[in-house]
Parts: structure tokens; C-alpha cells; sequence
């Protein structure tokens, strides 16, 4: 379990932030689902340091975004804990310090911050709050609109979001309630299924009661629920050159990578010109016979988020430049083309290139809760 040795600091406390502070009861934590653990001894240590550690263990970068903050000292024993909650437990320790995690191997990158909701997995971070009046001939009506990051973890991937769900409660500070008659839809913005974080950005509106209500100035209580697919996946890497075949109960997949020069032309005689060697990768799925037309359409849908990754001798990332996709009947064609990386030459003989992807095994659908107390309306 979490022992923080600050004795202000709870287990399940989050912190107040600028928009205010959440929390998630135990029960809230979807069974089965148990999250990335992670284990952390800190005595006093700069917060810096501590993410360093999670780092080391998770794979990802994470890097406090306020200097100052970086450097306040935090104390934290977890042992096989999941990664959101330990890395949230410390943040609330330097007064809800925002945190870029990153994933060296892509382009993915998201912010967890204050005011948050850790749930096994997942974590539901609320980045916005703003408000809006709209007039007509009968009456004035005021909106909130808040903007969510959902993210989870390395462990599980947040394959699709359903955009059918609202808030099943939500009231201000006096207590009159902000959810709208009829319910509004939640709004998916964005999502980035990259490398081995998944996030999405989602939108959620209430409504203010009318303007002649001497209602309150904040949010009081925001709890819900948002539907979700998740995959557990199976990583496939690819040596330079060669084809790789792996057999799934839905699927067959055969990855080939190959590079437009000949193998072992070093890089080096391109110092001026990185950019003209790349390397083409060939993903190419096919159905296996006895899939259900309803899993072969669920798979097909999270097969066609796929983004490899490439490394090289050095193991740093290549720049993604174009990606085709050619469904044909029961198979699914992907070419994905990688830019080699600019800082510096890279011999291709000298140790072969590698592309990994992770590949879908098993689809779920969960229910990722949130509950937030107290967020400052603008």
C-alpha cells in the first residue's frame, strides 16, 4: 500500500489545484483491471528525483513542468501500487504539480496535473473549465463546458471512448444541480493512440440554472462514468530485412521492414541529407476463418490505430512520415513510412533495425469513473 510520511497527505486525497480538487472511492476501481504497479521508497527526496525512479521502472519520461515544484522534497513508500495513483500521491505532496509523461520510443505525450481522478488504469485529469451564455426570445441559457484528458496506462490501452455518456450527477456549490434536461452528449476532441500511453480529450457540458437563481459560483460535486474499449496487446518486433508471422485467435499477422538501400550502406555518406533514407514497414492482417464477423469488425477497428514504433542501434525513435492503409476484403494492408532520425548518422550494419508494434489480444469494454469535488467555474 501507499504510506506518504507527511501526515497532511491521505492515501486518496488529491490536492487543490486552480480548478479544484477530486477524489475516487476505492469501490470505484473497474474489478480486474488493477493498473501498472509500480513500487517507490522516497525518504525526502526532490520530487525530481522520485519521477526519475518511476521512470526507470515504467519506461516512460516524466518531468515535473514547474521548476520549483520539481524540487520540493517528498516522502512516499509504495509498494506495487498503480502507477497513476503513486505518481498523483507524490504531485499532491509538491501542491499539484503538473507532470509531462512521455513515451521515448514516440511522439506521445500527455500532461497529468491537478485537478485529477486515478482509477486503476486510468486517469481522468480536467484541463478546462469555461462558460458561455446563449440567448433566445424566452430565456438565457448559461453552459459549463470542461474539457478531460482520459488516459491509461502502459498496461491496458484505451482503444475507443463511447461519446453516448453524461455526468449522472453534478451540482454547485449551493446545491442546485447543473445537469441538463436533455442530456447532453459527451464530446470526444481528440485522441492519441501512440506508442504505449493512450489518451483521449473529451468534452462534457452542463447547464447553469437560470439567471434569476441566486445560484452558486463553483462546482460542488461532478461524478460519472465513461464507457470505454480497452485492449491488452502483445508486442510483435520486427528485425531489419526479415518478415514476421505471430497467429491470434482472430487474426494472422505478418510485419515485414525493409529499407530503399541496399543493407549495410551506411548512413554516414547521407550527413547532409538524413531525410532521403527511410525505411518501409509492411503490416499485413488477415482474418482467420473462424472469427465472427462482430470480432473481426472490433479487432479491425483497433488494428487500424496501430503506430509502430522503429528504433535504431542507438535506440532513438524515427520520425513518422506516411502511413496508407488498403482494406481488402477480409485482410487489412498497412505501409508505414520512417525518416531516419537527424542527429547523426546510423550505420545499418551495424546492429539491425528494429520495428515493434503492439497488436490487440483481447478487447474489453470497462466503465472508467470519475468524481470531482470542487472545481472553480470561471
Amino acid at each position: 500500500m501507499i504510506r506518504p510520511h507527511v501526515p497532511l497527505v491521505l492515501p486518496l486525497l488529491v490536492g487543490v489545484s486552480a480548478l479544484g480538487h477530486a477524489q475516487v472511492p476505492p469501490a470505484a476501481i473497474q474489478p480486474g483491471l488493477p493498473g501498472l504497479p509500480v513500487t517507490l521508497s522516497a525518504r525526502n527526496i526532490p520530487l525530481g528525483e522520485a519521477l526519475d525512479q518511476l521512470g526507470r521502472q515504467t519506461g516512460l519520461r516524466f518531468t515535473c513542468l514547474d521548476s520549483t515544484r520539481s524540487a520540493t522534497r517528498v516522502t512516499l513508500d509504495a509498494d506495487k501500487q498503480p502507477l497513476w495513483q503513486t505518481l498523483r500521491a507524490l504531485t499532491r505532496q509538491a501542491n499539484g504539480a503538473s507532470v509531462l509523461v512521455r513515451d521515448p520510443n514516440s511522439s506521445a505525450q500527455m500532461t497529468v496535473g491537478e485537478p485529477g481522478s486515478d482509477s486503476g488504469p486510468f486517469v481522468v485529469t480536467a484541463t478546462r473549465v469555461s462558460r458561455a451564455v446563449n440567448f433566445d426570445q424566452v430565456s438565457d441559457k448559461r453552459t459549463v463546458d470542461i474539457n478531460f484528458t482520459v488516459a491509461s496506462d502502459p498496461s491496458i490501452r484505451i482503444s475507443s471512448l463511447a461519446t453516448d455518456s453524461s455526468p449522472h450527477k453534478a451540482v454547485d456549490d449551493k446545491g442546485y444541480s447543473l445537469l441538463p434536461s436533455p442530456p447532453v452528449p459527451m464530446v470526444l476532441a481528440a485522441s492519441g493512440p501512440v506508442g504505449s500511453i493512450s489518451y483521449s480529450i473529451v468534452s462534457i457540458r452542463l447547464q447553469q440554472p437560470p439567471s434569476e437563481v441566486d445560484a452558486g459560483h463553483n462546482i460542488a460535486l461532478l461524478e460519472g462514468f465513461i464507457p470505454a474499449t480497452t485492449e491488452t496487446a502483445q508486442k510483435l518486433e520486427a528485425p531489419f530485412g526479415k518478415s514476421i508471422e505471430r497467429q491470434f485467435p482472430v487474426f494472422k499477422a505478418t510485419v515485414t521492414c525493409d529499407a530503399r538501400l541496399p543493407a549495410g550502406t551506411p548512413f554516414a555518406e547521407f550527413p547532409d541529407r538524413p531525410q532521403t533514407v527511410s525505411l518501409n514497414i509492411t503490416a499485413h492482417f488477415t482474418r482467420e476463418p473462424g472469427a465472427s464477423d462482430a470480432e473481426w469488425i472490433r479487432y479491425r477497428s483497433a488494428l487500424q490505430q496501430l503506430q509502430p514504433a522503429i528504433a535504431d542501434d542507438a535506440n532513438r525513435p524515427w520520425r513518422s512520415l506516411v502511413r496508407n492503409e488498403r482494406p481488402t476484403g477480409s485482410d487489412l494492408w498497412f505501409m508505414f513510412v520512417f525518416n531516419a532520425p537527424s542527429d547523426g548518422p546510423v550505420d545499418l550494419s551495424a546492429k539491425p533495425l528494429k520495428v515493434s508494434m503492439s497488436l490487440p489480444t483481447t478487447l474489453q469494454q470497462v466503465r472508467i469513473p470519475y468524481r470531482f469535488e470542487y472545481l472553480i467555474m470561471p
